[in-house]
């Protein structure tokens, strides 16, 4: 937070990588969630799930209802 003040930055969108990860690359969103939770009126955040497993949908309704704001999908989601 202190460098966006010091540049005049209001808020910020963190957005999970890769990690040099096989696809879809860090789907362990819990840094995210903890910095919303910190600082819920100046970050969003786009997280990365497994959309391939069975539990996806479930999982992400957990992220987006702790706060998570959008989906990194990976080139090969279908």
């Amino acid at each position: 937070m202190r460098q966006l003040d010091q540049y005049g930055i209001d808020k910020a969108v963190l957005v999970q990588y890769r990690a040099d990860l096989p696809p879809p690359g860090n789907t362990d969103n819990t840094y995210h969630i903890q910095c919303l939770s910190r600082y819920p009126s100046r970050l969003a955040s786009v997280g990365i799930i497994e959309w391939t497993r069975n539990d996806a949908i479930s999982t992400l309704t957990s992220w987006q209802q702790q706060g998570m704001h959008g989906l990194r999908l990976d080139g090969d989601a279908q």
